[in-house]
């Protein structure tokens, strides 16, 4: 018998030298994904770069503080929480692209359009300025 460490932090004394968790709640809880890892409970610097990698991001688009640019901050910092499965990672990354690009495309004018939309308001000043 040997004593090891659950990935819930907790210490117990393995009955067989592959054990891995104190108890079958924890085995369960850790298959799942709702165990939270007592070494992973502060965020990690990928996550924060994550985080930090999204807002710069939206920050060159244009589009912080718009409700696709905050959904887009939010579903970075979820992958980063201790509590996130990682099953759920593919989904939330998937989502995550779907979102900036979407954020993105809804702030972004093209070359052509932003020609002719300062066209447009050269023509509007200068009917304005000779009625």
């Amino acid at each position: 018998m040997m004593t090891k460490t659950c990935p819930c932090g907790k210490s117990f004394v393995a009955s067989r030298s592959d054990a891995r968790f104190c108890s079958s709640t924890c085995r369960s809880a850790a298959h799942q994904g709702r165990l939270a890892v007592a070494a992973a409970a502060s965020p990690s610097d990928t996550a924060t770069a994550l985080v930090e990698a999204v807002r710069n991001d939206l920050r060159l688009a244009g589009c912080v503080d718009t409700a696709l640019g905050l959904a887009a901050l939010e579903l970075a910092a979820a992958m980063g929480r201790p509590g996130c499965p990682p099953a759920a990672m593919p989904g939330l990354a998937k989502q995550l692209m779907l979102t900036l690009e979407a954020a993105k495309r809804g702030t972004a004018t093209s070359a052509p359009q932003a020609l002719r939309d300062e066209l447009a308001r050269r023509r509007a000043a200068q009917m304005g300025g000779a009625s």
